[in-house]
């Protein structure tokens, strides 16, 4: 008798502990990018509401041609060295820490005035993102290298009379190489 038998398939569903779901995550930023405007770890993950554009595990297959019109089929360049872009969505509150983290970001990356730049080493951020399960243990890491802000949106460009909220913050941060680990061992 497998392990398939002994489960119980009529009292596995949604509230299960054994189902892995998408909202028990952790982000952890390893390096920050140091010229940039910081609020601090806190303000930051209470802040950030969720993450999109993570990379999915890829094989790279390529069909080659060799000598004598045969083609072989091999690996090709490994995916994980294509950049990623990856979206994080804020809630900003009356602060606008977050918004002003994005100005900044992009301001450092290229000034519109002068049009000068700081140095890349000072500009980029490095990333580990966890997929927890039920007990909070990270079973899944991406880890992300080289993020430099790429796109960022405060939503600030419009009032109206009407009571509406505002502080989404959007920051789409261009990784250029990743890596990907499972931690269930």
């Amino acid at each position: 008798m497998g392990y398939r038998a002994q489960v119980n398939r009529a009292n596995v569903g949604n509230n299960n502990g054994e189902i892995l779901n998408k909202f028990n995550w952790d982000l952890e930023v390893t390096k920050r990018p140091a010229i940039v405007y910081w609020p601090g770890d806190m303000v930051y993950f209470n802040r950030l509401k969720d993450i999109s554009g993570l990379p999915d595990d890829q094989v790279s297959i390529e069909d080659v041609e060799v000598g004598g019109g045969f083609t072989i089929t091999q690996t090709g360049d490994s995916a994980n060295r294509q950049p990623v872009e990856v979206t994080f969505n804020f809630q900003d509150y009356e602060d606008s820490t977050i918004g002003y983290l994005v100005h900044d970001w992009k301001i450092k990356i290229q000034d519109p005035v002068t049009r000068r730049s700081f140095r890349k080493a000072d500009l980029v951020a490095d990333m580990v993102a966890y997929q927890l399960n039920t007990d909070l243990i990270p079973v899944k890491a991406w880890y992300l290298y080289n993020g430099m802000i790429s796109s960022g949106s405060t939503n600030d460009d419009s009032f109206t009379n009407k009571k509406e909220i505002s502080g989404q913050v959007n920051m789409a941060v261009k990784f250029e190489w990743w890596d990907i680990k499972w931690l269930n061992k």
